[in-house]
């Protein structure tokens, strides 16, 4: 839990023990302003999320139990209030906003993202505009120089779009997984890399339906021991990806679930797969380019060292990654 959702649990214990064992409400009542503050402070300062409602809503049910039970609170209501607050506790403890860990390598960590565009496919995914040619998001660590003060970036990218698509994915409400927007990584955007140092280049593939920062914590550990890592969010595959403009592009399918898990699976698969690779490929050839599609010059062919290129990937990103080794010669490992 959060620095001020702790701060706010203790005082709302304290203010439920003064309810049900001080005859004198005053101590109660100055216990019950300082959780009300608390809980506005920890609003604004670290945002709301459902798991945190139990403890919120606590606050005026006590305030009603005072009004109508001056005396004393019968044991009912007791035991009702210490199962509410127990639940209060258990559940933000249950569901927690994560933190990935601090990556254990002597780098730290930059990080970019792009929109490049392959005009030389046209989109698979959607065969009746015969215009549409492949566009996918690439986002690069690299080991950097960060100064202590510099401002890390979110695990996501367009964090509340992309929290509202991997919820629904997972068949959740937008809200079940909201404080997932809260998670910052261990990069900074945009920061200046390690100069005079070629660094071997890992490429990941996400999972169907997966997202380029999934195993962001893996990346993490390799670019701080000295490697450069490229993922693309492969798009229409991925759960969400952006255009240029930031419009969102969700997950879709060619084939039904029946159709991929009957006589067409193996040839769907083999075909997606191949597809992918496509990306993984042009990747590579847009890293090497001298110039980004940018138009700027492309800082990254004089850190990646080309003789060393390996491929790391989850489920269909694994059978994307043993394609890429066995098709292209660049790649060394898997």
């Amino acid at each position: 839990m959060r620095p001020f959702e702790i701060l706010t649990l203790f005082l709302i214990s304290g203010t439920l023990v003064s309810l049900i064992t001080h005859k004198d409400r005053t101590v109660f009542l100055l216990l019950l302003l300082a959780a009300i503050s608390s809980t506005i402070l920890q609003y604004f300062i670290e945002g709301y999320r459902w798991q945190f409602s139990l403890a919120v809503y606590s606050l005026p049910a006590f305030y009603i139990v005072h009004r109508f039970q001056n005396d004393s609170v019968n044991i009912i209501i007791k035991v009702v209030l210490i199962v509410w607050f127990g639940a209060a506790v258990l559940l933000p403890w249950i569901i927690p906003v994560f933190t990935l860990p601090d990556p254990e390598g002597q780098y730290s960590i930059g990080t970019e993202t792009f929109h490049w565009i392959d005009s030389s496919r046209t989109e698979w995914f959607t065969p009746a505009d015969t215009a549409d040619v492949r566009e996918i998001m690439v986002q690069v660590w690299y080991p950097a120089e960060i100064k202590t003060n510099y401002q890390k970036t979110t695990h996501l990218i367009y964090p509340e779009k992309s929290i509202t698509s991997i919820s629904k994915s997972a068949g959740m409400p937008s809200s079940f997984g909201r404080h997932g927007t809260k998670l910052m990584s261990n990069a900074v955007q945009g920061t200046s890399a390690i100069r005079d140092k070629k660094f071997p280049l890992i490429l990941f593939s996400h999972g169907n339906s997966g997202l380029s920062t999934q195993n962001l914590s893996q990346v993490e550990e390799l670019v701080s021991n000295g490697y450069i890592v490229v993922a693309c969010n492969h798009t229409y595959n991925s759960s969400i990806t952006f255009n240029k403009k930031g419009d969102p592009i969700l997950f879709k399918r060619n084939v039904t679930w029946d159709e991929q898990a009957s006589y067409h699976r193996k040839y769907y698969t083999r075909q997606l797969i191949e597809y992918r690779y496509q990306d993984i490929s042009f990747i590579i050839n847009e890293l090497a380019k001298e110039k980004s599609q940018e138009n700027i010059p492309n800082q990254y062919l004089s850190l990646i060292d080309f003789n060393a290129i390996g491929i790391m990937g989850h489920s269909m990103g694994g059978g994307t990654s043993y394609y890429a080794l066995l098709n292209d010669e660049r790649i060394k490992a898997a």
